[in-house]
């Protein structure tokens, strides 16, 4: 019998691990039997546990949340493809692998792979020390989240100090740069997605009562929206161990065509990107302002 395994994508990067304990803890403690140094994962977040003829995975508790083919599960089955997904926006992700036989799971895995190069190169923008570095930063951020979605707009909106959403960059497929007036009538979404923290995916904005509601984007020929929160999520050091989680804006995409950012190798893949984005616009916005006070001062 083939030893089960996790192909794993996080911040590290990807790897494989042999599940070679009964139970296997997983979380961001030194010593699980996988760890996992994400803000978004526990100390004790999950782990994988025999159950009759094959395994389970059980949340132990975790304050994000434990998702298996992107529903939240407190105890779950585990079949042979199944992804599996800690915290809300991509802390870590892992594929369980019971056999040699393909997976589509693993497709997914290598989505959010690749959009590991993306964080990496995120992280090096945080390092930059130009006053442009914001706008760089929002120009990859959106050029990345529409090659990956395959979107054929989106733009980026972030949160001004009374909690307001502002406009700050679109661009369409061909990285043009567009006009926040052609966005005035997109509001709804993202600032509902800003509101509750969830991502919001609408196949077709012309079934149902949906296109009554979203009259302005209808009118320009949009039937596929994909919004998800740019949650900036911080591992603060305290007696308690907690993680500080804020919004700051959403990233918005939308396309013409009905079905086009519906898979679920998209959103994972946007999760991951829309985590480390966060990040790297927060310091960006504070080198901008300790630019200006330093200018004022």
């Amino acid at each position: 019998m083939t030893q089960p395994r996790l192909e794993v994508t996080d911040q590290l990067g990807q790897r494989t691990v042999p599940i070679e304990k009964d139970p296997f803890a997983i979380g961001r403690r030194v010593t699980s039997d996988l760890h996992l140094p994400s803000g978004e994962v526990s100390r004790d977040h999950a782990e994988i546990a025999s159950a009759g003829d094959g395994f389970e995975i059980r949340d132990r508790g975790s304050r994000y949340g434990t998702f298996v083919n992107g529903e939240e599960v407190k105890e779950r089955r585990l079949e042979h493809g199944d992804r599996v997904k800690l915290g809300r926006s991509g802390g870590a992700e892992f594929v369980f692998l019971l056999s040699d036989a393909p997976a589509e799971g693993t497709r997914n895995v290598g989505a959010v792979g690749e959009m590991h190069q993306v964080a990496v190169l995120l992280k090096g923008l945080r390092a930059l020390s130009s006053g442009r570095v914001l706008d760089d930063v929002l120009g990859l951020v959106m050029d990345s989240a529409i090659a990956v979605s395959g979107a054929e707009r989106g733009f980026i909106m972030l949160a001004g100090d009374d909690d307001v959403l502002e406009f700050k960059l679109g661009r369409s497929r061909d990285r043009a740069t567009l006009p926040g007036s052609r966005f005035e009538t997109s509001r709804k979404i993202p600032e509902e997605v800003f509101r509750t923290g969830q991502a919001r995916i609408e196949a077709d904005l012309l079934d149902g009562d949906l296109a009554d509601k979203h009259v302005g984007t209808v009118a320009l020929g949009i039937r596929n929206v994909l919004c998800v929160p740019l949650r900036l999520v911080r591992y603060v050091e305290s007696a308690e161990s907690t993680t500080a989680d804020r919004r700051i804006g959403v990233l918005y995409l939308d396309s013409r065509e009905k079905g086009t950012l519906m898979s679920t190798e998209t959103s994972a893949t946007l999760d991951t990107l829309a985590a480390e984005a966060a990040v790297a616009i927060d310091n960006a916005q504070l080198y901008r302002a300790a630019l200006e006070k330093a200018r004022l001062d």
